[in-house]
């Protein structure tokens, strides 16, 4: 019998930049933006709790989201954190981190306001 680990990871933040809308070679509806979160950790040598995470919403979830999602929105997202791994055209292998969204919530509240009415 293996043992499987939980990956289960919420993170509050804000959009960085406007979501991009891809259509996958198989017909997927794929959204994609960077979300800034601040942690509990004392500042780095720069003086900043930021850090940033891409995130990948997919299916009927980027559907869903994508005319509600805008830059400078307070989410909380949901997911799978997932390692991406490649070859880059210099020949050195790059690796990324990414959270793969199963759930959002729109915690912003000027726009759930606009939202309800």
């Amino acid at each position: 019998m293996t043992s499987q680990l939980l990956n289960f990871h919420q993170l509050w933040g804000r959009l960085v930049q406007e979501p991009r809308a891809v259509e996958t070679q198989g017909g997927h509806r794929l959204l994609r933006f960077s979300l800034v979160y601040h942690t509990l950790r004392a500042a780095d040598s720069e003086g900043s709790h930021a850090n940033f995470i891409e995130v990948e919403v997919w299916g009927k979830l980027a559907e869903k989201y994508q005319p509600l999602l805008k830059k400078g929105l307070q989410i909380v997202v949901t997911g799978e954190l997932v390692q991406r791994r490649w070859q880059a055209a210099d020949g050195r292998k790059r690796e990324k981190y990414i959270l793969v969204a199963h759930a959002l919530r729109i915690t912003d509240r000027a726009h759930r306001t606009v939202m309800a009415a």
